[in-house]
């Protein structure tokens, strides 16, 4: 028992979410459990069951509902360990199957090309999140902008999580982007997110990375500018940087423009310590959803965002 306990370890070789996790841990939870129901009813059903591996047996038999007949508990305690048996597997793996088969069809969901519902569209790809691409979305899709006839293909290198398909079937995204599970480095991923005919593609970054993993991430979107570049000698690519010693290399790869965020913060909270009020001032010029406090009552609208 403590062998088959062991081999939970050899999961953690699969990255965790993917469904070669799912997989490994329903075949896992199935050894386990006909392993340790079959030495249990050979113990306790010994004169019915002399052997493990007619234990083995039974619990197959039984869990797949065949029921021959041939082999079945003679004792109270041996009635009541099949009853507990069959409640913990009707329980278990049923839901290891309804992962697993959920992940299946995410896979396929988001395993096909992009299709083109409108003329135009952009690609948006990186290491991002649900906050980063909604946020992004917010902007794009805003009616003073006249880009609500240009469509969005999001290539994300994993696949969605709850959160961020909530986002893709909200009205936002609904009707406007598709999501592509797939990797801004892969050339045949790119041609599934039709990058040669995109207008543009915008190179997110996920702005809660630790500090350790900075170099990691801009390396990776480093890679996926200079596949990009090399798919479309043309088109623009707008990048977010995590550290300033990466913007010169973007720029070498292929990047339009770059954007790096510390050092934007760090400038603007300089700036805004010499001149009050200008972070919220510059917001305002760059975004066009203005969330306001209802418990403000200034007398300008304008005033609350400053109050």
């Amino acid at each position: 028992l403590l062998r088959i306990m062991r081999a939970y370890r050899m999961l953690y070789v699969t990255p965790s979410g993917t469904i070669w996790r799912e997989l490994a841990l329903l075949v896992y939870t199935m050894v386990t459990l006909v392993m340790v129901a079959g030495g249990i009813f050979h113990i306790i059903e010994e004169d019915v069951i002399p052997t493990f591996d007619q234990g083995i047996y039974f619990v197959v038999v039984t869990i797949t509902t065949v029921g021959y007949g041939d082999l079945s508990p003679q004792t109270v305690g041996g009635r009541m360990a099949v009853c507990l048996f069959i409640l913990i597997a009707i329980i278990l793996v049923p839901m290891r199957i309804n992962v697993v088969v959920e992940k299946l069809s995410i896979r396929s969901r988001f395993a096909g090309s992009y299709r083109a519902t409108t003329k135009k569209h952009v690609v948006v790809t990186g290491l991002f999140d649900h906050v980063s691409l909604q946020t992004l979305l917010e902007e794009f899709f805003h009616r003073h902008h006249s880009l609500t006839e240009c469509a969005v293909c999001v290539l994300g290198k994993s696949y969605p999580d709850k959160d961020m398909q909530l986002l893709l079937e909200g009205p936002l995204a609904a009707e406007r982007a598709q999501y592509l599970h797939g990797s801004p480095t892969n050339v045949s991923d790119l041609r599934r997110a039709l990058v040669g005919e995109a207008s543009a593609v915008f190179m997110l970054t996920d702005k809660s990375t630790l500090d350790q993993d900075v170099k990691e991430v801009d390396a990776h979107n480093i890679l996926a500018t200079l596949s990009l570049r090399q798919i479309n000698a043309t088109i623009p690519i707008y990048v977010q940087a995590l550290s300033t010693g990466a913007v010169p290399v973007f720029r070498d790869v292929g990047a339009t423009s770059v954007i790096c965020i510390p050092e934007l913060k760090m400038q603007m909270l300089a700036a805004s310590c010499h001149t009050l009020g200008l972070h919220t001032l510059v917001t305002n010029l760059l975004t066009s959803n203005a969330r306001l406090d209802s418990d403000l009552h200034a007398p300008e609208v304008w005033l609350q965002e400053y109050a």
